[in-house]
């Protein structure tokens, strides 16, 4: 991966709360400790992690994973747990950000210019391509999209057309 291919790291913000790299645990863990944890329900807090790590606001979340703004906003405020099917949806997000921290781990970008969750986000909303240039965010909101985003990131990496 290049900065070519991933677009200049000056182009892609600083906006992230956390730190760099926080999410490349999600897509090296298996994808049965995943599904398990989707069972169980992530924390509704999640969301705004995300969000704070995308630099965008919660609502940006709720939108491109397809979550009832009220629904969600009811389950931050209780701090309860989000379904297995919206779990899984947080969970694939921060799967394809720490696909692209580890993409950069292994390319010629000084990590520490790049900020991988504020790229994704602006990535997510750029037409694509090999989407026929629809945007990749329009895919987010089920797993089967989702891996068809994660695909078009290995494209990306190897070079092929994407």
């Amino acid at each position: 991966m290049s900065k070519t291919r991933l677009g200049h790291p000056a182009s892609c913000g600083s906006a992230s709360a956390g730190k760099a790299g926080e999410f490349r645990i999600f897509y090296l863990r298996s994808v049965g400790s995943l599904a398990e944890e989707a069972q169980r329900g992530v924390q509704a807090g999640e969301i705004v992690r995300v969000g704070r790590a995308m630099g965008r606001p919660n609502d940006y979340v709720f939108r491109v994973l397809r979550f009832s703004p009220a629904t969600a906003k009811r389950k931050l405020k209780k701090a309860e747990r989000m379904s297995p099917e919206q779990s899984e949806r947080v969970l694939g997000l921060e799967r394809i950000i720490g696909l692209v921290e580890v993409m950069l781990e292994k390319s010629d970008v000084p990590s520490e210019s790049f900020d991988a969750p504020v790229w994704v986000a602006n990535w997510l909303d750029r037409p694509c391509p090999a989407l026929g240039n629809k945007c990749p965010a329009e895919y987010m909101g089920t797993r089967m999209g989702q891996e068809l985003v994660e695909g078009i990131l290995a494209q990306m990496q190897s070079g092929a057309y994407a």
